[in-house]
């Protein structure tokens, strides 16, 4: 009796199909940096990162979805399938005793995810401004980033009282310009902020918006 040995390849097929996706995206990510997304072409990648076009098509469908696989994996250092509550860097947040504690490592998650998107949101930012369909990937993805600041500041705040003069939008609304690439890009890329100078005041900044006055942070 013969045994297949399909079983036994599978996690080794699977792994180097991760690979070869993640060396695409990666060298994609490279090549929209330097020379823009509408220069960069799908064969360009596909000679830099050793497959063929027909295989980047065939795992991404398109450049757009290559461009958002670029973004994918900077927003969270894997592309793992995985929602931002059950990563482990938000269970972290959710185990830590007190509303200061949380807001200290939420700022410093922040600051860490703004440093890894700086640059493919720049890129994105780009191609936007004269590609319809890019333009639209940029608000699915803001959508996306709205929403997980939402789920940010809910495991932040835990049982802390919010103001009351402000609805639950509004303060989400405040949040996420506050956490925003475009207030990392000023502050840490042009003004030179360091990056701990950047989030203590992003601390400061978010306690005032959306801390009650009247009660004190625990």
């Amino acid at each position: 009796m013969s045994i297949s040995p399909r079983g036994y390849d599978s996690p080794r097929r699977r792994a180097a199909a991760e690979e070869t996706r993640r060396r695409i995206v990666e060298t994609a990510g490279r090549l929209f940096s330097e020379s823009g997304y509408a220069r960069t072409s799908i064969r360009a990648v596909a000679a830099a990162a050793g497959t063929s076009p027909e295989n980047i098509y065939l795992v991404f469908g398109t450049k757009a979805a290559l461009l958002a696989a670029w973004i994918d994996l900077s927003v969270a250092g894997d592309d793992a399938p995985v929602l931002f509550v059950d990563r482990p860097e938000a269970r972290a947040l959710a185990g830590l005793t007190t509303f200061e504690e949380r807001l200290a490592a939420g700022m410093s998650l922040n600051s860490a995810v703004n440093s890894r998107v700086a640059a493919p949101l720049a890129v994105l930012d780009a191609a936007a401004q004269s590609d319809p369909g890019i333009a639209a990937l940029a608000s699915r993805i803001e959508a996306a980033r709205r929403r997980d600041v939402e789920q940010l500041l809910g495991v932040v705040l835990g049982d802390q009282p919010a103001r009351r003069d402000l609805s639950r939008a509004t303060i989400v609304d405040l949040v996420s310009a506050l956490l925003s690439i475009h207030l990392y890009r000023a502050l840490v890329l042009t003004a030179g902020w360091t990056p701990r100078q950047y989030e203590r005041e992003l601390a400061s900044q978010i306690r005032q918006a959306v801390v009650r006055p009247e009660a004190s942070p625990r």
